[in-house]
Formats: structure tokens, sequence, C-alpha cells
């Protein structure tokens, strides 16, 4: 093991002096300058590296920098060198100086310049004119002179004219820097983005910014410029511009579409260039608002805010926005309800009035979601119930559906309750001299075509049978147009069912 005398300090494992007697009384070839400290440099895994000289006009940090660079040390191992030494001799700093000028600053002044191990020479040359408040031509002449100097080393030209440590959630440091030249929310929000800092905490560091005097040229980070065109439209050409302003990205593509008027473009739109935002700023949903308004009531309170989106049925998110009020601000809610109805509806497509107030997810026998019983308003339960039957493919069983829907759904106090039949068609219609028939109800368990023609027969007008059937035929399933006035079902020997033995009408009983 080996020590420097001078203390009888130990040195790192792997730093360390060969010779115990520091040599004070060599001279530096014919200057004759005498030595503060002189001594063979042994580092494990390098061995002996080299003989350390320090005279004594010589800051000991500047001879360590100097060793070190000519022998490859790195930062670590020098400053474990200068430690070492540092116990048995003066040093006034532990940064090398790499550079020093003299710089005039007119009216015969001058002051010196000077650059050390560790400062980047754009952030020291910056910071040096700022203080001496010289012009931008100082900072461009210096920055040629200090790179160009063999000792230094410039990564960039541009200084850091603003740098901030975020403590976030006291578990992270976010360290922002911002160079001169750099538009401030970009810088801020790309070193915010990892730790996922709210749209106000990015706000917050832009005021900060913004009070420093650090020049922008806007308050919001860019996320996407892109040029869009159509490929069957080769005269459409428009810049999408995306900011970090605290809006939804999908609004945004909406209403891109809408001012360009290519809104049956948005969903090929919103397909490609959402999931890449969504990953910048964290999307809240994928629906874009289409009606957005502050509702208040009589007495000019803001009751809150109705947004409709894309794909919303209005008058089910009004009515949703309706039942959260307080009743003295709505003292009739079907009144005050119907008014926002008819202002949402001038400006966005309806195509109810009532709302839904009771929705069910039915799977099939597989699990797979095959949709939504939905229950308007004081709608009878098996009406909708059925209605949903006649219009997917469910191939489970009916009657437990039924069932658990008069059970489940009769428990919501704003649908119907009063039968276990559903009526499947109901309309009034009127002859062609305007007079009106009675109304035509059809029970799901009625064939069409035979209570049409029961109908016809009791209103006396049976020449109506084919405009008839043909619109009851659009909305409800029939299994024939013609009507049966006979019916027995055909069993064989043993019982057994056959077949079902008919005649419609205007059919000679011999043919069927």
């Amino acid at each position: 093991m080996f020590f420097i005398s001078i203390a009888l300090l130990l040195l790192p494992v792997w730093a360390r002096a060969t010779n115990n007697t520091p040599n004070t009384n060599t001279t530096h070839g014919g200057g004759g300058e005498p030595l503060q400290f002189s001594n063979h440099i042994v580092l494990d895994g390098k061995g002996h590296v080299g003989l350390l000289e320090i005279f004594e006009s010589q800051e000991p940090s500047d001879a360590v920098y100097d060793f070190a660079k000519r022998h490859n040390l790195d930062l670590t191992q020098q400053h474990s060198l200068l430690d070492s030494i540092c116990q048995s001799l003066t040093c006034t700093r532990r940064e090398a100086l790499l550079f020093s000028v003299s710089v005039d600053l007119g009216d015969s002044k001058s002051v010196d310049f000077q650059l050390f191990q560790g400062i980047e020479p754009a952030d020291a040359v910056y910071e040096f004119v700022k203080k001496h408040h010289l012009h931008e031509n100082y900072y461009s002449a210096m920055m040629r002179r200090v790179c160009d100097a063999q000792a230094v080393e410039c990564s960039r030209t541009d200084p850091v004219i603003w740098k901030k440590t975020v403590n976030i959630d006291n578990k992270w440091e976010a360290h922002v820097e911002i160079l001169r030249g750099q538009e401030p929310a970009d810088v801020i929000f790309s070193a915010l983005k990892p730790y996922s800092v709210t749209f106000e905490g990015r706000q917050q560091l832009i005021r900060e910014v913004q009070q420093a005097q650090i020049p922008y040229s806007r308050e919001h980070a860019l996320l996407l410029s892109q040029n869009i065109t159509l490929e069957d439209d080769e005269s459409f050409s428009e810049k999408l511009m995306v900011y970090d302003d605290g809006k939804e990205p999908v609004d945004v593509l909406y209403d891109f579409t809408i001012k360009n008027s290519i809104e049956g473009r948005f969903d090929d739109l919103s397909k490609v260039l959402l999931p890449k935002l969504c990953e910048l700023v964290g999307c809240k949903r994928d629906r874009p608002i289409i009606w957005q308004r502050p509702i208040s009531s009589e007495d000019g309170e803001i009751l809150g805010t109705l947004d409709i989106l894309l794909g919303d049925e209005p008058i089910d998110v009004i009515d949703q926005f309706v039942q959260g009020l307080d009743a003295k601000h709505a003292p009739n809610m079907h009144a005050f309800r119907h008014n926002l109805w008819d202002v949402v509806c001038k400006s966005v497509q309806c195509t109810r009035s009532t709302p839904v107030v009771y929705r069910k997810s039915i799977k099939n026998e597989h699990g797979r979601h095959i949709g939504n019983v939905e229950i308007l308003e004081n709608q009878e339960v098996i009406d909708a119930t059925v209605a949903f039957l006649q219009k997917t493919d469910l191939v489970s069983d009916e009657i437990a559906l039924k069932n658990y829907m008069l059970q489940d759904a009769c428990r919501n106090p704003r649908v119907k309750c009063t039968r276990n039949v559903a009526i499947v068609f109901t309309k009034k219609f009127k002859r062609e001299n305007g007079s009106p028939f009675n109304t035509l109800t059809i029970y799901e368990n009625e064939e069409p075509a035979d209570k049409v023609y029961q109908f016809c027969q009791e209103e006396n007008s049976i020449e109506y049978y084919d405009g008839i059937i043909d619109i009851v035929c659009e909305s409800v399933k029939c299994n024939r147009r013609e009507a049966v006035y006979f019916s027995i079902p055909i069993t064989g020997p043993d019982g057994e069912f056959i077949n079902t033995f008919q005649i419609k009408v205007n059919e000679e009983p011999i043919d069927a």
C-alpha cells in the first residue's frame, strides 16, 4: 500500500501515489519554479499512470485536470485524485480553469472572462454578456474565440436562458432547460410528458417563464402539425394544427372537419390521428362535442353545462341533465326539458322527443353482446322487449327474457307495466276522403295479415287492405300477406301434429 507522506493520507485504492515522499525541490525545466507536489500515480486496473507535478503557481484542480486529460481519466477518477491532493495542498476551487481572456468593455474598461470545467461554454458566455449588458455581437465573437480554444469543447451554440427542477409528487424530479430560440411551451411539454403532469401544472410553469420575461410566441405546445389531403379530392389540402391547450383532441379533429366541410371524413381522420394524440395528452373521450351551452334557471343562475356528443340522442342527454336538477330550479321538469329540447334540436339532429329511461345490455348464449333493450319514458316494458326480440337474432329463451324484464325494468317508476302481451303495431289510418278509421292495434301473438283483414272488415273498407298491409309489414314481421279466415291443426292417428289447414281469403276451399 502506498501513502502520501505530506499528510500520511491513504488514497483511494485505485488512485494512489507510488512515492510516499513528495518532491518539493524539483524545478521546472530551466524556469526554476519550485514544485508543491510531485508523485507517480497508480490506478487499479491501469497500473502506473504517470508523474503528476503541481507547481507552486498552479491551482491543483488545473494540474489534475491536465493530468486527467493526458492520461484519459474519467471524471470520477479525476475528482477522487483531486480530493486526495486537496487534503495536503491548499485548493481554492474544485473546477479546473479551461479558458480565460480579458474582454474590452470600452471606455478603457476591461474584465476577465473565465470558463471552468463542467460549464457549457454557451451558458458561460451568455451569462457574462447579460451580466455586463453587452451587445449580442459580443456573444458571437466570444463564442468563436472560446470554441476555438484547444481545451474547450462546445456541445451547442445556443445558451440555456431559463431552467428549473420540478418536484413531482415528491417522487421524481424533472429538469426543464430552455435554450435561446426554443419555444418554451414545447420544451416544457416534452420535459414533463413522462411524468403525466396535468394541463394546469404545465400552464403554471409556462406562466413562470412568462414572468421571467423569456421570449415566447405562443402559450401552448404544438402537438401536431400535419397537412391533410384527400385521395379522391386532389384540390383539398389544409394544415391541421393541434395544441396542448386543454381541448380534447377529438373535438379539435371534429372542428377541423366542420370548418373545412369534410365532416363525412371525421371517422377516417380520427382513426388515424386520435391514437397518436391520445398518447401525447391522454384523451378523456373518443367522441366529439357537437353542442355545448351553459344552462341557466329563470332567475339567471347557472345550473351547469349541457354537452351533446356525436352519436348521442339529444333528448336522452337533456333528460339526464334535468333529472339532476333541484326541483326549485325546474318546478315543471317536463316543460323545462321540452324547452331545452326545442333549442338543441334547432342545431342538432333529433330523432325522438321521449328519453330512454331504462337500458339493459343483452348477450347471446355465447356471451357476445347483441344489443340493448331500451325502454322509453312511459313505454310498456313488454312492448320494448318484444321489439328488441324481433330485430335481433337472439336464440336464448324469449320467455325468460320477458320475465326478467318484467321484473327488473318494472322497478323503474318511469316505465309502464300494465300488461304482459306486447303491442307490435298501432296506428290511426284515414280514408281517401279524410275521415278517420279507428286505431289499428296488433299484438305480438297475432298474424298481421289476419288482423288487418279483420280490421278492414269491421271498418267496411276491405278495399284498403292492400295499402294498410304494406305499411304494417314495413314495421313488423309478416309471415304472409294473405289473410286466413279459417284455420285448424291437423293431427295423425296417434295425435301427433302434422300441419295446419288454412283457407285464405279469396281462395276456394276445395283448392286449399
